[in-house]
């Protein structure tokens, strides 16, 4: 195990945070806190990957716009609604969007979709990404770190790590659920908008 995760670990995690975000990040921390990956590889790993996943969305909006949201009708739903934000606050969405949860996909894809500058976009991905992985990896370190610490004389070594292998889970499936819930939220606001609308219609 040990020689696997040493081999291939720092690009699973690269990989990882394309896709999951945070679940990935405070995964490869774990790992990093029991000696299988140095930290401070984890951290940038977890950068690149943020910054490529990122570019992945923005590139998407660019250039398969239009016809992606035909058939993801969905996403073009969320993606319109933070357009408007994002044309009138573009330097704050583009050091922001990637820490907020739910929207790290739509928000990248919005901001190709309206013709954002690519260099713009790779300057504040940049920075936004590393203090994402920053903050994430750190923080993800302490805490981890009170965990083992508090059942470290209570459990042998291998269920230490199960242990805070499910901790780890358990973080990575409130953070899908909270994303879950946002996702909920914004549809029931859409629905009662459109409730809204049909009201005023029928009244006029």
């Amino acid at each position: 195990m040990e020689y696997a995760v040493a081999e291939y670990g720092v690009f699973a995690v690269v990989f990882g945070t394309m896709f999951e975000g945070e679940a990935a990040l405070l995964l490869a921390v774990f790992l990093a806190h029991n000696e299988y990956l140095p930290l401070r590889e984890v951290i940038v790993a977890g950068w690149i990957g943020a910054v490529l996943g990122d570019h992945l969305w923005f590139y998407g909006g660019r250039v398969l716009g239009p016809r992606w949201m035909e058939t993801h009708p969905a996403f073009a739903r969320r993606a319109m609604r933070v357009r408007d934000f994002v044309i009138r606050h573009q330097y704050i969405t583009l050091l922001g969007f990637r820490f907020v949860i739910g929207m790290r996909t739509v928000i990248p894809f919005a901001l190709g979709l309206v013709g954002i500058s690519r260099l713009r976009f790779l300057a504040f991905n940049l920075v936004s990404g590393l203090a994402w992985a920053t903050l994430y990896g750190t923080m993800g370190a302490f805490i981890v770190g009170i965990i083992t610490r508090a059942v470290d004389h209570l459990l042998q070594n291998e269920l230490r790590i199960a242990l805070v292998i499910a901790l780890v889970l358990l973080c990575a499936w409130l953070i899908a659920r909270v994303r879950g819930i946002l996702r909920e939220r914004h549809a029931r606001q859409k629905r009662a908008r459109r409730r809204a609308a049909g009201e005023t219609g029928h009244r006029h």
